[in-house]
């Protein structure tokens, strides 16, 4: 785990969603009973919280829910208890930005880290792509990509090294996007994270709205891995289904000559490959930051 990761303050609760709820996950102390629950549910509005306490959230919904189909319990989770709350969204199938309105503000779009793929095709040199990790946005995304382009968090469950050098991209759909990142069986049908299997989707603040964007690849809400997608062009129908965390930088030209071997359904003419990979800026540590501002 790198220091950036470890600064990233836990927060007070979870959610994460699925095509048709909402599941969210709060900590509480063992002596909190049931009576002291504040839930407070209507279609458009939400409240949560301790009786006589500042509540945890209250305000309005991201988008409406299903009050009636609603529920929550006090439960043990992995030996911690929580309440456990399940909202039923109205419209299935839909993907939350966010789980309140006021939560919709403008993302802080910093550069935290930097990384590079140098891009094989056919066995030979095409040129550098590098990145740029919205790490304010979604620190967890970007600390796995980070990871695996620098190859510092060791071998995954099944052995293989959690390093994307030599790694396909198995599938370019010029016009579209690029997809690549399997480490684990290298022809898209793999993948493993640096926190596991698999891991929830951190946010869809971002939208894929101008070319050359870096995204998750998935197999539906939270299956993200070690695949991601580069995108060609602008793609709005890839927004609220893929957690967007970074950008391209430099090497546009790089990407699109990797198009020229591609076909409308993915399978190329050549193959492609990253060759070396790694991270060319990470951020200032906290003692250094501190020291450039006096």
């Amino acid at each position: 785990m790198s220091d950036d990761e470890q600064n990233v303050p836990e927060p007070p609760f979870k959610w994460e969603q699925w095509y048709n709820e909402i599941e969210l996950y709060w900590p509480i102390e063992r002596t909190i009973k049931t009576r002291d629950i504040v839930f407070k549910l209507t279609p458009k509005t939400f409240t949560l919280g301790i009786k006589g306490k500042e509540p945890l959230l209250d305000g309005e919904l991201m988008h409406t829910v299903k009050p009636d189909d609603s529920l929550w319990e006090i439960e043990d989770i992995d030996g911690r208890r929580c309440v456990k709350v399940v909202l039923r969204k109205v419209t299935e199938h839909m993907q939350w930005a966010f789980l309140m309105k006021a939560e919709d503000i403008q993302p802080d779009l910093t550069i935290t880290h930097k990384t590079y793929f140098d891009i094989k095709i056919d066995g030979k040199d095409a040129g550098r792509v590098v990145f740029g990790l919205y790490g304010k946005v979604a620190p967890k995304t970007c600390e796995n990509f980070r990871a695996l382009c620098a190859g510092d968090h060791g071998f995954s469950k099944s052995g293989k090294k959690l390093h994307y050098e030599g790694c396909s991209i198995h599938k370019v759909m010029p016009g579209y996007m690029c997809q690549g990142g399997d480490i684990i069986r290298n022809d898209g049908t793999g993948g493993e994270s640096i926190y596991g299997e698999k891991f929830p989707d951190e946010t869809y603040h971002l939208k894929f709205a101008e070319p050359y964007l870096l995204g998750m690849a998935n197999l539906g809400p939270n299956t993200n891995n070690s695949q991601f997608i580069i995108t060609f062009a602008t793609t709005p129908f890839l927004d609220g289904r893929h957690v967007l965390f970074g950008k391209v930088l430099e090497g546009q030209a790089v990407l699109r000559e990797m198009e020229r071997f591609g076909s409308e359904n993915g399978r190329m003419s050549k193959p492609i490959c990253v060759g070396a990979c790694g991270v060319i800026m990470a951020p200032d540590p906290p003692a250094a930051a501190a020291a450039s501002d006096a």
